[in-house]
Parts: structure tokens; sequence; C-alpha cells
């Protein structure tokens, strides 16, 4: 079985062993399947299920993979392109009258759900994340390029984006509050109508009305509070962080932006011409950042350039090879492309 950076995992074994301290954050890191824990990890069963295909024990829709990006990095990828099964996963909470509920998750889209919905099939999701307590309830629904839609309250968050996103959903009584990309304000502040029996966090697909195709890379959550960023336990440090925040990330449909970009070579050996044009005279700048989010070159800073074509050298026969994505940033817009370096 896979274990995520192993020296932190055996570092929390040791330190769990030497003083009775049992952290704020339960952890779900993607390296295993929900059914089959490590020693100490959260176990989760399955709660939405289609009878006769996936009410059995073994993991029938999700399976783990390694991270192309990150490396020994693992995964969960949970699949269903037929629109007729469903397996989500959930753990259980302790009942109780709870001070608050903080859930946080960094998730994108599998390329399979993209194309899907690329071809016109709007009928699809790829993250689902659902809070129950005796004093509220939440549901969220990630849909690719088109929004997060809660249902409970009902109401839908404009999103056009198709990469690693990071999610923080609270509850507190029946306050809700959704943040994204660790931004302390919230992108939706609001209250619930719904209670629930029973009290548990579930992932998953969910649902026969849609197809889903998720990447998990972990879920985090927290039983004592409502914590916004910056709030309560740090995010622990042996998780991935990294995201595209970026009004455009890379696949995304590119005639509403006032200018182009592409790169070339690609894949390269670091030595990439950045080709972009600008519709209006104006300020821009070309950054460069890694897969973890750290930003390593910024090959043009300008402050005027004129309308048109301009072409920009990259020198990056220096980086190591790897996954960097190279961000034009224009009018108050931004573009991002991906640069795959081999060597």
């Amino acid at each position: 079985m896979k274990m995520k950076n192993l020296p932190y995992a055996l570092i929390f074994v040791l330190v769990a062993f030497s003083i009775n301290i049992q952290a704020q954050w339960n952890v779900y890191d993607g390296s295993y399947l929900p059914n089959e824990p490590f020693i100490g990890q959260p176990e989760f069963v399955k709660g939405d299920v289609t009878n006769g295909v996936t009410n059995g024990p073994e993991a029938v829709l999700a399976t783990t993979v390694e991270d192309e990006e990150i490396p020994f990095n693992w995964i969960l990828k949970m699949e269903e392109y037929e629109g007729n099964r469903r397996e989500s996963w959930q753990t259980p909470m302790a009942p109780g009258n709870f001070l608050g509920i903080t859930a946080v998750m960094r998730l994108k889209p599998t390329s399979e759900i993209v194309n899907i919905y690329n071809a016109g099939n709007t009928s699809v999701q790829y993250g689902f994340l659902s809070i129950r307590t005796n004093t509220g309830r939440v549901d969220m629904h990630v849909k690719p390029l088109q929004g997060i839609y809660l249902e409970a309250p009902a109401v839908s968050v404009p999103l056009s984006h198709n990469d690693w996103l990071i999610y923080r959903l609270t509850i507190q009584g029946d306050a809700v509050k959704l943040y994204l990309n660790e931004n302390p304000v919230p992108v939706f502040d609001g209250v619930t109508d719904k209670t629930s029996s029973s009290e548990f966090i579930r992932f998953g697909p969910n649902s026969t009305n849609d197809m889903h195709g998720s990447m998990l890379d972990w879920l985090i959550w927290d039983e004592s509070g409502a914590f916004a960023p910056g709030e309560g336990e740090e995010i622990p440090s042996y998780l991935s962080t990294s995201y595209v925040d970026f009004a455009t990330s890379v696949n995304e449909v590119n005639n509403q932006l006032d200018f182009e970009l592409t790169s070339f070579p690609n894949p390269s050996n670091g030595d990439v011409s950045i080709s972009f044009v600008l519709r209006e005279a104006g300020a821009a700048k070309v950054s460069v950042f890694n897969a973890v989010g750290m930003k390593v070159l910024e090959p043009l800073n300008a402050s005027q350039l004129t309308a048109g074509s301009h072409v920009v050298s990259m020198n990056g026969t220096d980086l190591p090879q790897g996954v960097y994505y190279i961000v034009l940033e224009a009018d108050g817009q931004s573009q991002t492309v991906k640069s795959l370096i081999f060597k």
C-alpha cells in the first residue's frame, strides 16, 4: 500500500506514541482507498450506492493513481462515465452539539469528464462534499467550467476552471461559508434551511443524474469549529496546497480575453519562446510557476507594450524537469498555459 510523504508519516507515528495529543484535523490523504485505511487513518463506509453494482464492500468506481505533477504523491481517482451508478464515501462523526465543522479538500476534474462536458453533455460533476449535523446540512456540487452548486441552501457560485483548487466549506448551526484557495473572503456566506438526523462527512459520486470524474488529492476536516482560512489549525505541511488561481486556467476558452498566449516548443528542454498577442496597448507581465505554485521565473514585466504580437524568451534550462505554468497578466486579466520540461 502507498503512503504519502512517508517521512512525515513516520514522524507523526513517533510523536503519537511519545505524547498523548490528538490533532484537530482528521486527514484523508488520497493514498489509499477509502475502505482500506492504514493504521490510525480515517476509515470510510459507503454512503450512496447502486444496488447490485456498487453496494459491495470493495471500491468499484475509485482507484489510487500516481500524481503526474508531484513526485511520490498519490491521488484518489473517482470515475463514473455511464451516468447510472453511484458510490460515495462517508465517515461518521461523534453525535453532539457541534461548535462547527470545517472541511477542506484539494480537487480537480479528470480530463475525461472535461472532454465529456466540452462535447456538449452538461450532466457532469467532479466534486461532491456533504457535511451533515443535527443543526444543519450543506451539500456542495462542483461542475467543470460551470461553477459550484450548493444544495441546502440552493445557490450557485459562478466559477470557470478545470484545474487544482482548494475548497473550504464550513457550517456552524445553520450558517454556511465557502472559501476558495484559502482566500479569507468567502465566495458564499449564508444559511441552510435543512438539518440531518445523522452526523457525517460524505464525498464522491453521489448521483445517477450526473456522470462523475474527479481527482481528490486530500480531504481534511475539523469537528471543533467553523474556521476561515488562517484560523484554527494550519493545513498539515505534508499536504500539497498548490492551486491554479487565475481568471483563466489552462484549458479554458480564450475568446473572452483581450490577448492570446502560446509557448513553443512544448515539451522543451527549458529553452522556450513565449508568444502572445495584445489586442490593446498596456502593461504586461509573464511569470512561470512550478507544480507546487512557486514562482521560479519572471521573463517579462513591462509597464507599457504596444498592441500586437510579442515574443519573450524563457531560459529555463536550469530548472528541473517537470510541469510548469506560464502566466500572462495584462489589462486586469490572466491566461495560463502548461509547459513541460524534459531533460
